[in-house]
């Protein structure tokens, strides 16, 4: 009975040496056979096994039929060259190799075969169709990105330059597609850049349409087009004006009798003040009232209105803001130096004008 447990825990004691093992055998794969008398590559992956010595056993069912002793160096070799004897028995064998700490890997199963002999005589001569070679240009365009230039709303005049790849060696065509007569507009003077890259202008024929979405389409020379409803799109942008309220007020002057901060009358006066001096001839009030607005999802200042600059004397200052709008720039933050003689009133509103993608807010 000891004996039989002694035996049992052996053959377990191997089953988890074997699924536990951290070698990978890549060659034989078991996909084709092998033949007596020719020589093999044998290759296997450490998997983090250490040892420059392994050992390769060959194994037809479970008897061992060869053992190799390999001395490897620190270099990494791990692979054997394997003549396989001409006296070997067809068959089904696995090949298994093993470091020295136990790390082991078995192969799929793989066959051995007998070569057979033809004879030349009753060979035909076949002759081979030739094979077709489909030419580059020959796939589906794939457009990974887009830039218009200059940016701005869908006119006529815009460069719109395209990337993406299997373009085509040679000239194809640039479609934007959307909501226009035939559903599609071509662009002029396109340029090809090799296979990934390509450029052309908006026509004439857009202006008058709608600002839009639209998707671009790369036309191969063969007539391949890419994904009219894949990324990325032209959205194009439009212009709004700032709404009241949207900039915040950091600090009103608050050195005259009557301070006021964005004060507006229209909904569009983005920035707005007033201030009245009334303390007769005591002396001149002056400050700074300060601004900041911070514009999302990639909108832009595009032009600064000074929509009421309004002086009661040529005595009073108001400069402009400073630092001035940063044009093409999402965020700003400005102050408005000011100053107010005895008994007058200074009154300033600025419109905002800014620039984005259609169909998304600034705020």
């Amino acid at each position: 009975m000891k004996k039989f447990y002694l035996v049992l825990l052996l053959v377990i004691f191997g089953v988890f040496q074997v699924s536990g093992a951290a070698i990978t055998v890549n060659k034989p794969d078991g996909s084709v056979g092998w033949f007596k008398g020719n020589t093999y590559l044998i290759k296997w992956t450490p998997n983090g096994c250490q040892e420059t010595d392994y050992k390769i056993n060959i194994f037809k069912g479970s008897v061992d039929q060869a053992n190799f002793k390999l001395q490897l160096t620190a270099s990494g070799v791990t692979q054997k060259n394997w003549k396989i004897p001409a006296d070997f028995e067809a068959g089904t064998y696995v090949i298994r190799v093993k470091a020295e700490n136990t790390c082991l890997g078995d192969s799929n199963e793989f066959e051995i075969k007998t070569k057979f002999l033809i004879n030349p005589g009753v060979i035909k001569k076949i002759k081979k169709k030739p094979q077709f070679k489909p030419k580059p240009g020959m796939f589906k365009p794939v457009v990974e990105s887009i830039l218009p230039i200059p940016l701005g709303a869908l006119q006529s005049g815009t460069q719109l330059f395209v990337k993406g790849k299997i373009f085509g060696p040679q000239k194809g065509r640039i479609l934007i597609k959307g909501n226009f007569p035939g559903g599609h507009i071509e662009l002029e003077n396109v340029t090809w850049e090799g296979n990934e890259r390509a450029n052309g202008y908006i026509p004439q024929s857009a202006n008058g349409q709608p600002n839009q979405i639209v998707s671009v389409v790369v036309v191969s020379k063969f007539n391949f087009k890419s994904d009219p409803f894949g990324k990325p799109q032209f959205k194009g942008r439009e212009e709004k004006w700032v709404a009241f309220g949207d900039v915040t007020c950091l600090h009103c002057g608050d050195d005259s009798n009557f301070d006021a901060c964005n004060v507006t009358d229209g909904p569009e006066i983005a920035i707005g003040g007033f201030h009245k001096n009334m303390w007769g001839a005591i002396g001149d009030d002056k400050g700074t009232d300060s601004y900041h607005i911070s514009l999302k999802n990639g909108w832009v200042f595009k032009k600064m209105v000074k929509h009421q600059w309004k002086k009661t004397s040529s005595d009073e200052i108001i400069k402009n803001p400073s630092p001035a709008l940063p044009v093409g720039s999402s965020d700003w933050t400005t102050g408005i130096e000011w100053k107010v003689t005895p008994g007058d009133t200074i009154i300033y509103q600025i419109k905002l004008l800014v620039d984005g993608p259609i169909g998304t807010n600034y705020k």
